[in-house]
């Protein structure tokens, strides 16, 4: 269950560290914030692993010969390495955190509209299967808060995109997300019931009002 404790969002149930910052945090694209936040658990900030994030389909593996890089052209890290911290940045999107506990695998997809449509779901639990023999009962999977359906109005292109009927006016990402993984065999799943875009003192919304500014999302296996 997503819980917020010390200005972070957290899950009881994922096998790894992990935390999603709030606004109370700042804007994580600040470095200066961000080694403030960073040193609060200990991790340094050059050791910082993220994703240029293009709204692609794209997951990278990443070791420790990928310290403080940030990967190009990727919207999801993966990695099997201890201590290495991988993160994304959000502001809406889902912060899809996936593990394998069984084979101490740890990664975080940044998950708009356009990398689930583009399949980053699905691209992230093939990783698992190929690159690291996962099975999918082994495989949790938790999005962190980001924009519900109540406030994610959608128009033509997205109805088409998703096949939505003609007189619904609202898209749930998550929604989509957790059937794309029930049709993929995965069942350890968790999503955030949190609305990024709704709750105005808890989180940056770039639908609200255009913000440059992001939450993190980071996990890491120590």
């Amino acid at each position: 269950m997503w819980q917020l404790k010390n200005d972070v969002w957290q899950d009881s149930e994922f096998p790894f560290f992990h935390f999603m910052t709030t606004k109370a945090c700042g804007d994580l694209k600040d470095i200066r914030i961000r080694e403030k936040v960073l040193s609060r658990f200990g991790i340094n900030n050059s050791d910082l692993v993220t994703a240029e994030q293009v709204h692609g389909s794209r997951v990278a593996v990443v070791d420790k010969e990928h310290k403080g890089k940030k990967i190009d052209a990727a919207d999801g890290l993966i990695t099997k390495e201890a201590g290495l911290p991988v993160a994304i940045f959000t502001a809406d999107c889902l912060p899809v955190f996936v593990a394998d506990k069984r084979k101490r695998i740890a990664g975080i997809i940044h998950s708009g509209w356009r990398g689930i449509a583009g399949g980053i779901i699905s691209r992230t639990i093939e990783v698992l299967k190929k690159e690291f023999n996962s099975a999918v009962n082994d495989i949790f999977v938790f999005a962190g808060p980001h924009i519900q359906e109540c406030c994610y109005f959608i128009g033509d292109e997205l109805k088409k995109e998703f096949n939505i009927k003609e007189d619904i006016k609202n898209l749930s990402l998550s929604g989509i997300v957790h059937k794309q993984l029930k049709s993929l065999g995965v069942s350890k799943i968790s999503i955030s019931k949190e609305c990024s875009c709704h709750e105005e003192d808890l989180f940056f919304s770039y639908r609200r009002n255009k913000t440059s500014q992001r939450m993190m999302s980071l996990v890491m296996m120590k």
